[in-house]
């Protein structure tokens, strides 16, 4: 009888042991070894993603940025949240009568805000200079960092101004690392924010300007050529030899994490930032044909006509 105690101890043991090394595998092989990439938020661990979806710290960095932005004015308390997935970035939609807010779920970034009840000033005799003092003035108030310099700034309608900040890369504006902002320049109050914060690549130069020229010239192939002009450019490099299950442009509401685990699966990350030249043939009609030549390759990655 002792003896037949022994055993069933060995053998539950084993079978304890056993159980215990196959979750160990499966955690190893399903979760800890299962990595995803976007350009977004870089390489991802299925673990990662589940513990970020399944937090909370995307609320409390979004109800953090919306007491700075509005002085203490609106909070998320009873606005309607959601989350959402789209071109691989898995995001929480935070939305009420008084403001709309999106935060990354993984980096607890936002990005994207809205006021929705602004205060209009109809006249206005604010210039660009002035606006861009302002559009300063605003960047130190919210700690904006002082990488990010003007690119674009011009008034639109109801009083407000449009300004697009960048950082620059190689004395190239980069504008998949930017902020799109429109602002009440007299009140110094942002009334819309849109971040891009991408993951930039900064490959190597090594196609020189007249080589991307020459490559631009063979595309082309005609020889009505007016002018050709280029630049130095950072574009968005899509490789069409990997074909992803997922339509990027697509905006897929999330129930759970198994959702975006599902998501992820089937999203395959295509995209680089990366340094190019955009070179544009004119035509003796005046027509313009753009090409974006890779400066370490010299793979044509995008054409384009105007």
């Amino acid at each position: 009888m002792e003896k037949e105690e022994k055993i069933n101890i060995v053998r539950i043991s084993a079978i304890v042991i056993i159980a215990f090394l196959l979750l160990f595998s499966l955690y190893e092989t399903v979760l800890k070894n299962t990595k995803y990439y976007t350009v977004v938020n870089g390489e991802l661990h299925k673990f990662e993603i589940i513990n970020k979806f399944n937090g909370n710290t995307a609320e409390e960095a979004a109800n953090t940025f919306l007491q700075e932005i509005t002085d203490g004015k609106y909070n998320i308390n009873n606005a309607v949240k959601t989350k959402s997935v789209k071109a691989g970035e898995p995001y929480l939609e935070i939305i009420d009568d008084n403001f709309e807010l999106k935060v990354n779920i993984i980096s607890d970034k936002v990005i994207y805000y809205r006021d929705k009840n602004f205060e209009i000033i109809e006249e206005s005799n604010i210039n660009e200079e002035q606006a861009k003092e302002n559009m300063e003035n605003i960047k130190a108030k919210y700690n904006i960092s002082g990488e990010y310099t003007i690119r674009l700034i011009e008034p639109t309608n109801l009083g407000l101004w449009h300004a697009e900040i960048c950082k620059k890369e190689n004395d190239i504006f980069n504008i998949y690392k930017s902020i799109k902002i429109d602002f009440i320049p007299q009140l110094e109050k942002i009334v819309f924010l849109e971040f891009k914060d991408y993951i930039y690549t900064n490959n190597e130069a090594v196609i020189s300007r007249e080589e991307a020229e020459n490559i631009a010239k063979t595309a082309y192939e005609e020889e009505d050529i007016l002018e050709i002009k280029s630049e130095a450019a950072i574009e968005q490099v899509t490789d069409r030899k990997i074909s992803s299950d997922v339509n990027y442009g697509d905006e897929i509401e999330l129930e759970n994490a198994s959702d975006l685990i599902t998501y992820m699966d089937g999203f395959k990350e295509n995209r680089q930032i990366r340094n190019v030249w955009e070179v544009q043939i004119v035509n003796d009609d005046g027509r313009t044909a753009i090409y974006d030549i890779d400066r370490t390759s010299g793979t044509l990655i995008r054409k384009a006509f105007m």
